[in-house]
């Protein structure tokens, strides 16, 4: 019998957090992280809250070493919503 082994290589999180959002947001920027690396990429994902609206992010432009910048899918209607974001090296 032959097998074959599929794997995905996770590259390494150089860091990681949690961004508050307000009401009445549709972009922003993450800032002031002060990274020893310029980040590779970012990966963003909004937590909603319930009965919240469906809203994604995605980073606009480059990421730095001092953070990056995201647009909304749409508008927060509340200060309940949450941008989680990983770096990556």
């Amino acid at each position: 019998m032959d097998y074959k082994l599929d794997y995905m290589l996770i590259p390494p999180v150089g860091s990681l957090g949690t961004l508050a959002l307000g009401n009445g947001v549709d972009s922003g920027a993450v800032t002031g992280l002060a990274l020893t690396f310029v980040p590779s990429s970012v990966l963003v994902s909004v937590i909603i809250p319930v009965g919240g609206l469906n809203i994604s992010a995605s980073v606009t432009g480059s990421p730095t070493a001092d953070g990056f910048a995201f647009t909304l899918s749409g508008v927060t209607d509340s200060a309940n919503y949450l941008l989680n974001y990983v770096l990556l090296a």
